[in-house]
């Protein structure tokens, strides 16, 4: 029971860290446009 719980929060985690990722890649890319 203990490892599903565990395994469903790093799933969680990990399409956290990708949503931040892109977000990131995102935000530099309109940075990069606004400075072109």
């Amino acid at each position: 029971m203990s490892t599903a719980v565990s395994t469903a929060n790093t799933s969680k985690t990990d399409g956290v860290l990708v949503i931040a990722v892109a977000a990131i890649i995102v935000a530099l890319w309109a940075v990069g446009i606004a400075i072109y």
